[in-house]
Parts: structure tokens; C-alpha cells; sequence
């Protein structure tokens, strides 16, 4: 009798290690996206100044405008960044990337764009943007 629950626990490890083995990209890809999140929820932890955190969006439309220093003060909460995220994303037509600072820090960053369509048209190549 021991001897078969001792090979019946080897199929099962032999399962496991079969689950996991097939599964390993998957699993990286969750534990960086785990890694990633506890980043953000530390660094709105220790941006916090006032139950509030500064957001600075920077990003490009589908034009070829780039622009950065966009901020936005939001409560210090992973939910609120969430919210604030997606409501970015439900009207960006072009990529776009946040950078959460204290707010004391980003009431100097003034916001900017360049037209990178008229400066690569300026420059004799308007078929390539270079960002």
C-alpha cells in the first residue's frame, strides 16, 4: 500500500512539474505584472503629500503631436490612479505613459509639444517621424 501512494505521489509531482513547465511564460509574465503593480502602489506611497499624488502624462497622437507635462493631481490611491488611467486611455489616440511625483515637485514642470509631422516636414523627410 505504500509503495503505491508513493508512486501515485511521483505521477502527481510528475503532473505538477508538467503544469508548470507548460505554464512558465504565463507565470513570468504574472509575477512581472505582480512586480509591477507593487512598484506603483510604493511609488504613490512615496509620492504622497496630502492624501494627493501628481500624475505627469506624456504621450503622442496619431497626428505626430508629442507632448509632455500634462499634470493632473489625483488622490493618493491606487484605485483613483486606475480610474485616472483608464479614463486617459479611453480618449488617447496614440501612445501615452505616466510618471507619478509629488505634487510639490511637479508644480514646476511646465507642459510642451512639438509637431513632429511639421518638423520631419521641415526637415526634407515628411514620410518618417523620428521621436
Amino acid at each position: 500500500m505504500k509503495h503505491l501512494q508513493t508512486e501515485i505521489s511521483a505521477l502527481r509531482m510528475i503532473r505538477v512539474r508538467a503544469i508548470i513547465e507548460r505554464h512558465q511564460f504565463v507565470l513570468a509574465e504574472l509575477s512581472e505584472a505582480r512586480q509591477a503593480r507593487a512598484g506603483l502602489i510604493a511609488r504613490i506611497a512615496s509620492c504622497a503629500e496630502g492624501g494627493v499624488i501628481a500624475v505627469v502624462e506624456s504621450g503622442r497622437d496619431c497626428d505626430g503631436c508629442a507632448y509632455t507635462g500634462h499634470v493632473s493631481t489625483i488622490p493618493a490611491t491606487v484605485a483613483a490612479f486606475d480610474a485616472h488611467y483608464d479614463h486617459v486611455a479611453q480618449w488617447a489616440d496614440g501612445p501615452f505613459w505616466f510618471a507619478v511625483e509629488k505634487p510639490s515637485e511637479a508644480r514646476g514642470i511646465k507642459a510642451t509639444s512639438r509637431d513632429l509631422a511639421l518638423e520631419a516636414f521641415e526637415d526634407g523627410h515628411s514620410h518618417c517621424l523620428h521621436v
